[in-house]
């Protein structure tokens, strides 16, 4: 444990989820407990919390896959802020990750908090969009797609993280195998010639639809306007769907434009790497909210 202006660094567990639920809520987001578990039941070990009398006054969650590390939530409670606390989180998890041999670390970065990663060691890679509707009964009817578009099963899996490794150049197994677990029938892939080119996950949620992870192999507008319909057609007219998207991806924004989607967040993917760093590759089409908080 670390001590600082009467704040104490430890682990995040369990039982402190609702603590760094609300803490988080109070920033106006309005994520369920079950996101906050579900983060760390994957990556059990990775995120910290500082604590004063028994108060949770700060917490990043993370999730670590493979090499890497995304930072979903970087908190400080109001009246403890300007005190250090976010440095000593930042420098205790990046200590921490470092003994553990993660290669690269990322957060999705507000404009106001860039200078904060800066000087941590993070550099900006490029700009993300979250892409946002409320769906009416017209999204949900899916359309028939033949052959071109299947429902995905357990026996899928294996191809699924060939693929996505593939075209993302990194490790997500857990991540994907966690939502596969978590959202079975929530998967949909593309075929060509009887070999999968393209998958998405979505998923439900208290208070959101998360479409995504998506990757395809041959980016192209057509297609990825019947994946992404094919994933609507699983959700409920009235709920609330969104996405996460590079900026540098235009296709995957003339497909969520076309749509109706809006774009309502933007956020910078803030890196800091022993390796090159680089924006998304063009078969990444969107990240799932899992991934960044």
């Amino acid at each position: 444990m670390e001590h600082h202006h009467g704040a104490v660094l430890r682990k995040m567990e369990r039982k402190d989820s609702q603590a760094v639920l609300d803490l988080i809520n109070t920033e106006g987001w309005d994520y369920h407990i079950s996101e906050i578990e579900r983060i760390l039941e994957v990556s059990p070990d990775a995120s910290v919390v500082a604590c004063s009398g028994g108060t949770v006054v700060g917490a990043i969650t993370t999730g670590i896959s493979g090499k890497r590390c995304v930072l979903a939530h970087v908190v400080v409670m109001n009246g403890w802020r300007n005190k250090g606390i976010g440095n000593l989180m930042m420098n205790h998890l990046a200590e921490r990750m470092d003994s553990l041999g993660i290669e690269s670390m990322e957060a999705y970065a507000v404009p106001l908090a860039i200078p904060f990663y800066k000087r941590h060691g993070y550099h900006s890679v490029e700009e993300m969009d979250t892409y946002r509707k409320t769906l009416t009964d017209k999204d949900v009817d899916s359309p028939p797609t033949g052959d071109r578009i299947k429902p995905l099963v357990k026996k899928d899996i294996d191809t699924i993280l060939r693929l996505d490794k593939a075209m993302t150049g990194f490790e997500r197994k857990n991540i994907l195998m966690r939502l596969a677990s978590d959202f079975p029938g929530m998967a949909k892939g593309l075929f060509e010639n009887g070999g999968m080119t393209g998958y998405i996950m979505f998923r439900t949620c208290p208070v959101m639809n998360d479409l995504g992870p998506w990757v395809m192999a041959k980016p192209n507008f057509d297609d990825g306007v019947m994946m992404l319909k094919s994933a609507l057609g699983g959700m409920e007219s009235g709920a609330m769907a969104l996405g996460g998207v590079s900026m540098n991806n235009s296709v995957v924004r003339e497909i969520f434009l076309s749509l109706g989607f809006t774009a309502v967040h933007k956020a910078y993917r803030m890196m800091r790497s022993k390796g090159e760093m680089k924006p998304f590759r063009p078969g990444f089409m969107t990240l799932s909210a899992f991934e960044f908080g």
